[in-house]
């Protein structure tokens, strides 16, 4: 008897010490790096903020996402964005506006030090943005720069990015790559209009 009762609570010790040891996190996180791309221009005095990045509702998750054929998506469980995707890719268009514009004024979203009443604000409206089924980043949808004061909507701009997924041994990451190509071309289109503006 009590041999079995020694073997109970030797069991249950093991047990419990099972349940104490931390598995694996098998989960990946990724981020957007800014463009490393040299200025293209200096604007010390101009100020935007990234008012808005809307996605379509496939893409509004924190796991990446792949397409398998025209009207399949591969949700990737263990792949996941380390922030919301359009907070990710706001910060991101900022941060590379800042230093493509050799300006420090330029912010994202619900930043407290976006300008209240002047400078340019900037929408974006993301349709796609996803690997699609011939190993290729799509990046597209529109957007539309303003001054703050305006009333009329102005004139949307309509972008479409593609950048190839190399070969690697992290497969993921190399996708996480190709976007962020994509996220520079944008960058560097946005840099590229405000820049005109003066």
């Amino acid at each position: 008897m009590k041999l079995l009762i020694t073997s109970i609570l030797l069991a249950t010790l093991l047990s419990s010490c099972a349940l104490l040891t931390k598995s694996k996190d098998e989960r990946t996180y990724y981020a957007f790096r800014s463009s490393s791309a040299s200025p293209i221009a200096n604007k010390p005095s101009l100020e935007a903020h990234v008012r808005s990045v809307s996605i379509p509702g496939y893409l509004d998750r924190t796991q990446l996402v792949s397409r398998t054929n025209a009207n399949e998506v591969n949700v990737l469980d263990r792949f996941l964005w380390a922030e919301s995707l359009d907070k990710e890719v706001a910060r991101t268009v900022a941060a590379s506006l800042r230093q493509l514009l050799g300006t420090s004024q330029v912010v994202a979203l619900d930043s407290e030090l976006a300008p209240l009443s002047t400078g340019l604000k900037i929408d974006i409206e993301i349709t796609r943005f996803e690997l699609d089924q011939d190993g290729n980043v799509i990046f597209e949808g529109l957007y539309l720069i303003a001054n703050r004061t305006d009333t009329e909507k102005g004139r949307n701009q309509s972008f479409r990015f593609t950048a190839p997924v190399t070969t690697s041994v992290d497969q993921k990451a190399a996708v996480v790559a190709a976007m962020n190509s994509c996220l520079d071309e944008l960058s560097l289109d946005i840099a590229r209009t405000l820049a005109k503006r003066g």
